[in-house]
């Protein structure tokens, strides 16, 4: 996403994402003609569009950051009602569990992870690595929280307990994400991605 040349021509920067950060866009230094990559961003911001002054000592980008909450609306409101996190992080994904829990990917502890949050307000984190786990989705009984994560070859389907705990595999695509149960919770949808398509499939909740 967006590249510019250094006037030496020896090398040039460019926006991109790291392997296993999904989102964050940083910005990059390649050598050329070597291919040696070295990153000179290395917060939570997001970068969007770069370029450089004539001599390339300067570099003029926009650092795109984003303050996010959680709010509770009543079906059918036109409006939230109620704020229920009072951390400013960003969050994707939404479940809520059948005890009125509530499951989330956030990067308030620096990386992005699954949390659960209780009706009283107590947060627990699921998961603890240092790349992506996103999207997590609650099967209808409880027992189980599936999300998408990157800590394994590619972006694929990951199962847990509902503590955080005997973590297992189910798809080994390069890119699959957005599981959702079924109502009898045999069977898991979601979408694979690829160069130029992206298609819905389904597999077991036991993998398969």
């Amino acid at each position: 996403n967006d590249l510019a040349w250094l006037s030496d021509g020896r090398s040039l920067l460019l926006i991109a994402t790291d392997e296993g950060s999904l989102f964050l866009q940083k910005i990059w230094q390649l050598s050329y003609p070597n291919g040696e990559a070295r990153k000179l961003t290395n917060d939570f911001n997001i970068y969007e569009g770069l370029s450089l002054t004539a001599d390339s000592k300067m570099i003029v980008t926009t650092q795109v950051s984003q303050a996010a909450n959680i709010w509770l609306a009543l079906a059918g409101a036109t409006f939230p009602t109620r704020q229920i996190t009072t951390r400013d992080s960003n969050y994707l994904g939404l479940s809520w569990t059948q005890h009125g829990e509530l499951v989330y990917a956030s990067d308030i502890s620096g990386s992005w992870d699954i949390w659960i949050r209780s009706p009283e307000g107590n947060e627990k984190q699921l998961t603890v690595n240092k790349n992506g786990n996103l999207l997590p989705s609650v099967s209808p009984d409880g027992r189980y929280v599936f999300f998408t994560s990157v800590r394994s070859e590619g972006v694929n389907i990951w199962r847990m307990d509902s503590d955080g705990g005997n973590a297992k595999q189910i798809t080994n695509g390069n890119l699959d994400h957005s599981a959702s149960c079924s109502p009898d919770g045999k069977w898991l949808v979601y979408v694979h991605d690829t160069f130029d398509k992206s298609t819905v499939w389904k597999v077991s909740t036991e993998g398969g």
